[in-house]
């Protein structure tokens, strides 16, 4: 086993608690903490979701996920190979993009905004454990991480093949935000497939949109 196997993973866990689970989940992170097993931080509640990332030794993960898994229905578990997470709020997001924006003009600006989203989005791909999930899988998986980085609050995948991918996002409707979202989209979608995408958007009602990913030509 290499140097690099041994250092500490982040592990990110997201799934439903189920129903008077809550308690249950919580004695599970207490746990955790208190047989040393991991430092894990609270990410997001929302609903009826929740998201944990538990820093951990690798001969801890099982553990830590056999826990979780008991806790939560729908359990979705990444290893961030960085080990370091996002935990932008689209608040925080949303004003820096604005300031972007406002500093240099929407003519020059809005297609930067589109290249930065772009590399993330492949970079993204790069850093989590997706090699052996279907192609379909990883992308639904990565925009779980999104989700639960702050990006934003709900989706739903509504078609996906080789010539055309539709995401439908609930999110604060805001410029700056969705050129952003256009490049991180475009970019999982040409790292997934092996191939250049580019990414299209329209609003579908007050806190909708409706991004549509195709093969660049």
């Amino acid at each position: 086993m290499g140097v690099n196997e041994k250092m500490p993973q982040t592990l990110l866990i997201m799934g439903k608690i189920r129903p008077g689970q809550l308690d249950r989940l919580m004695d599970t992170v207490v746990s955790i903490i208190r047989d040393g097993k991991g430092e894990p931080t609270l990410l997001r509640v929302q609903d009826n979701e929740v998201g944990l990332a538990v820093r951990c030794s690798p001969d801890q993960r099982g553990r830590i996920i056999g826990l979780a898994r008991r806790g939560l229905e729908a359990c979705r578990v990444l290893v961030d190979r960085s080990r370091n997470y996002i935990t932008l709020s689209s608040d925080s997001l949303g004003k820096a993009l604005d300031d972007i924006l406002r500093c240099g003009g929407s003519e020059f600006m809005l297609p930067f905004l589109f290249r930065l989203g772009h590399v993330y989005g492949r970079e993204l791909i790069e850093l989590l454990e997706l090699s052996e999930e279907h192609l379909t899988e990883r992308l639904i998986t990565s925009l779980e991480y999104l989700k639960l980085a702050g990006f934003f609050r709900r989706f739903s995948v509504l078609h996906v093949s080789a010539n055309k991918i539709e995401v439908a996002v609930e999110m604060e409707l805001k410029t700056p935000l969705i050129h952003f979202l256009r490049g991180v989209l475009s970019g999982l979608a040409s790292k997934i497939f092996g191939r250049s995408f580019t990414c299209t958007s329209h609003a579908k009602s007050e806190n909708v949109v409706l991004f549509e990913i195709i093969p660049y030509k």
